[in-house]
């Protein structure tokens, strides 16, 4: 199978985002751990990506509580998706949901119809694999 050039550089990218991460911002981890979950369960699966996880998902552990609805969603659909491969800050799920329940009832119309069946889905997944043997 051909691999795309645009591949070669994923590893590259996921070695300067370990080493940044302290200079990114909430939407930033949020995009690249469901970039990086996306990538992972496509046609060529990019092992490097794995490596900044566990990093990131530190990071978005600490700045939960000021995440918006959409990078909850999009963090705890990649963990959802990828909690069988890598290793994810050990309170991130907790906290992210924890999060989703205090300020849900809050959001606004469109982060309700968009994110919260996203979240829920996630959520479902992460239970799912949790009973299963």
């Amino acid at each position: 199978a051909k691999v795309s050039p645009l591949l070669d550089i994923l590893p590259v990218l996921s070695e300067v985002a370990v080493k940044r991460a302290d200079v990114m911002n909430k939407q930033d981890v949020a995009n690249v751990m469901w970039s990086c979950a996306i990538l992972q369960k496509g046609d060529t699966p990019v092992p490097a990506l794995l490596d900044i996880m566990p990093v990131v998902s530190a990071f978005a552990e600490k700045r939960a509580d000021t995440m918006k609805a959409q990078e909850l969603a999009n963090t705890l659909w990649a963990v959802s998706l990828l909690k069988d491969e890598v290793d994810v800050a050990a309170g991130l799920i907790p906290e992210l949901a924890r999060v989703t329940l205090k300020r849900s009832p809050t959001w606004k119309a469109k982060d309700v119809e968009m994110d919260l069946p996203m979240i829920a889905a996630a959520l479902a997944r992460l239970e799912n694999r949790q009973h299963q043997p």
